[in-house]
């Protein structure tokens, strides 16, 4: 092979729809993740499966019937076919995690 052909495979490789599979989605995360009672203290965390690129999830906490804590939290398909964490505790503006590795 010339230097050429190599080039023209390595670019190849590089186009877009010939890139690796995007990155599966966590389902193990899906359903009630969290249902917690201690003596008044409570939190629940559930998050639904992925569809549409996204999983949404939502984390609450509280003391009787007073909520201390609320967060909204996706995980979505970044268009190089990663994922990324986005949470908004309290509703705050969103803060972003993109996926550095997996395995």
């Amino acid at each position: 092979m010339t230097k050429d052909w190599i080039m023209a495979g390595a670019l190849l490789c590089a186009v877009p729809g010939h890139a690796a599979e995007p990155v599966p989605f966590p389902a193990w995360l899906d359903g009630a993740w969290i249902e917690a009672r201690a003596g008044g203290a409570w939190a629940d965390e559930y998050w639904t499966p992925s569809r549409g690129d996204i999983m949404l999830g939502v984390a609450r906490m509280g003391d009787a019937e007073k909520l201390w804590m609320f967060e909204y939290t996706r995980i979505v398909r970044t268009t190089d076919g990663t994922l990324s964490f986005i949470a908004q505790p309290r509703g705050a503006p969103a803060a972003e995690f993109p996926m550095v590795a997996s395995g």
